[in-house]
């Protein structure tokens, strides 16, 4: 786990599971640790951010509330 990531990755998890969200922000936060993971292990872990950042976008284009947001 690197320090410097810090606020950026709260920022993250909390956007993509739904701001106001609890729930949504533990079911994102585990879904990027698991997709950081399986993206580290089968590509380069430089790669690992990229990916992060790819469903980041996806998911705020096709559900700009975020994955458990709240309407």
């Amino acid at each position: 786990v690197e320090r410097s990531r810090g606020l950026g990755d709260v920022y993250k998890r909390q956007v993509l599971g739904g701001l106001g969200s609890l729930t949504g922000a533990l079911v994102a936060g585990l879904i990027i640790g698991v997709i950081e993971s399986f993206s580290a292990y089968y590509f380069s872990p430089s790669l690992s951010l990229v990916v992060l950042y790819v469903l980041f976008i996806g998911v705020l284009i096709l559900r700009p509330k975020g994955i458990m947001g709240v309407s």
